[in-house]
């Protein structure tokens, strides 16, 4: 549970309606295979980045995108209040969970600044989803926090936890746009967040049924279906783990090595042995390493997937996808 600050490109008169219906469908596929559209906004969300830097204090967090074909081009989170600063192809969002901080109206100058640098650095003007109207710098979070105040003493997940962004790896202007309008925070109504009279209380084994505090077996819910945009974020993921894919990488790397490495001895060899020369020893060094590296990894996935274990040697995988409400 998190309160979420939407930023679109809007034309002058624009409904904002009309904006969110439009961001409810997938971004075309041409665009996220765009490198250029990747590299532009990777830049842009530096930018941000940087100067998120220079008011934040304390441990963050940072992705950002290396590879086409996700919708995520990157992440700034401040894992001390749970802010997060996110950037998509054609829209931004800033959330925060409902988490408690020591000096809210404090907390709440740093959410405007990090809305305004947004703004300021994509062209995009903000929404906010809770109200309902233009973000002109009114934070209305109290509702918000009294509900997840009370999920706590109810017995739920403590205050900040429940949909808290920074754990759950960002929110996107979609679930942004579900918590503010669908499931009205903005009006306090807190019935969808109370625990159930029938919450299940989980057996260890598989084989015996979840049953209710009245004692009655409780139906398990159905499993809900992926979205396209989690489709391609888990098609992202699983080609990360296949050894024939990272090999192929491996075999890219030694080549451009090699290639790069002759480029460059011939250079010395003429006598041309300046800064460019330079470079492009470095350059043969770095992909050799990589190529290097990506055959240790490609081996490595294929001994634990013999094996089936998860672990994923090729480095860390895109964060979570922002429409998952699981």
């Amino acid at each position: 549970m998190s309160y979420d600050i939407l930023l679109y490109p809007r034309e002058p008169g624009q409904d904002w309606q009309a904006i969110l219906d439009a961001d409810e469908a997938d971004t075309p596929q041409e665009l996220l295979d765009d490198e250029a559209a990747m590299n532009a906004g990777v830049e842009t969300f530096r930018r941000i980045e940087s100067r998120l830097r220079r008011f934040v204090s304390g441990e963050t967090e940072t992705w950002v995108a290396e590879e086409t074909g996700g919708d995520v081009l990157g992440e700034f989170t401040d894992l001390a209040s749970g802010l997060q600063v996110a950037v998509y192809h054609g829209s931004a969002a800033v959330t925060f969970p409902y988490r408690p901080v020591d000096n809210l109206a404090g907390f709440h100058i740093k959410v405007r600044e990090a809305v305004r640098i947004v703004a300021e650095e994509t062209g995009y003007e903000a929404y906010d989803p809770q109200r309902g109207v233009d973000f002109d710098g009114t934070i209305d979070d109290g509702p918000g926090r009294e509900a997840a105040a009370k999920l706590a003493a109810e017995g739920g997940a403590p205050a900040g936890e429940a949909g808290d962004g920074a754990a759950g790896g960002g929110l996107g202007a979609e679930d942004g746009l579900d918590r503010g309008l669908d499931r009205g925070i903005d009006d306090a109504d807190t019935s969808d967040l109370a625990p159930p009279s029938s919450a299940a209380v989980v057996h260890p084994s598989s084989d015996e049924p979840a049953l209710g505090l009245d004692g009655q077996p409780v139906a398990a819910e159905p499993e809900r279906e992926l979205t396209p945009r989690e489709q391609r974020l888990q098609a992202m993921i699983e080609a990360r783990r296949d050894p024939v894919r990272v090999r192929r990488r491996a075999y890219f790397d030694l080549a451009l090595a090699v290639a790069v490495g002759i480029w460059a001895f011939m250079r010395q060899s003429s006598g041309e042995t300046g800064f460019l020369t330079t470079v492009l020893f470095f350059l043969a060094a770095l992909n050799l390493f990589s190529g290097l590296m990506a055959l240790r990894a490609a081996s490595k996935l294929e001994t634990e997937k013999a094996a089936g274990s998860p672990t994923d040697p090729t480095g860390p995988t895109p964060p979570t996808d922002p429409t998952d409400r699981s």
